[in-house]
Formats: structure tokens, C-alpha cells, sequence
């Protein structure tokens, strides 16, 4: 499933298509206000990180060594800068999904089940979009 259709599931239906039980959760204004503000200051933090990585792999293949250890080091370093780069545009990405929320009134909302996910989950991981037991159920394999 594309990211960009989950968002703009959300934005048109304020929920997921096939989640009957999901629901809008009541959250004061200042809550929201609060994940809204953390979710921003995080998305501009991995921006900036993601745009350092992408200079550090153009950086690492203007500078090829041609010495075959440096070489093979090198192409090491490649890899775990891609990879890092990989997470942060998937953080980015949860984080849009979590903010498109926000404005359809549906953040907090487990796309597992449909209930209201626990607001200390929420503060440990505002961009979450299941609940502890669905997360648990999800990786272990289960439907």
C-alpha cells in the first residue's frame, strides 16, 4: 500500500477505507496542538538529517578512492547512508500520514482496531498508528 494513498484516504474519508470501526477521537485542542507542534519539530529534525546524508553519499561518489580497500569501505559507507536515508524518508512519510490526522480529526485513532491508541504511546511515538497490542499482533505475524 502506497503512502500517498493512505494519505489521501485519510484526508477525503478521515479514516482508512475498510476500517468500519475506526473513529474520531476527542482530543482537547491543546493536546492536539501539542503532537502537532512535537510531529513538525521532528519532520523539520529528519529533514535536515536526510538532507546531510544525501550529502555525505554525493560526497562519497564524487570521491570514489581507487585503492580496492578504501574501496570496499567506502561502498560500506555508501550502504549504511542509504539505509539511514531510507529510514528517515519512511519517518517522514509516517509523520505526514500522523499530521494528515491531526487535521481529520482521526490521530490517536489504532488503524488495527479502531480504538483510541494510549496518549503515553502517543508521546513516546507520536507518529504511530497502532496500538501496543495490534503493534505486538502485527509483528508476530498475525492478520
Amino acid at each position: 500500500m502506497s503512502w500517498w494513498w493512505l494519505f489521501g484516504e485519510v484526508l477525503r474519508n478521515g479514516c482508512l477505507v475498510g476500517r468500519s470501526t475506526m473513529q474520531k477521537v476527542i482530543m482537547d485542542k491543546n493536546t492536539l496542538e501539542f503532537f502537532k507542534k512535537l510531529l513538525l519539530e521532528k519532520r523539520a529534525y529528519l529533514f535536515k538529517g536526510i538532507r546531510n546524508v544525501e550529502q555525505d553519499l554525493q560526497g562519497i561518489i564524487e570521491d570514489r578512492p581507487t585503492e580496492s580497500i578504501e574501496k570496499a569501505s567506502g561502498e560500506s559507507d555508501l550502504r549504511i547512508l542509504s539505509k539511514l536515508d531510507d529510514l528517515g524518508i519512511r519517518e517522514l512519510r509516517e509523520i505526514d500520514v500522523a499530521l494528515a490526522k491531526i487535521d481529520a480529526g482521526t490521530y490517536g485513532v489504532c488503524e488495527g482496531c479502531g480504538k483510541p491508541i494510549p496518549e503515553a504511546r502517543l508521546r513516546a511515538l507520536p507518529s504511530t498508528s497502532l496500538c501496543s497490542p495490534c503493534k505486538h499482533e502485527e509483528e508476530e505475524g498475525g492478520p
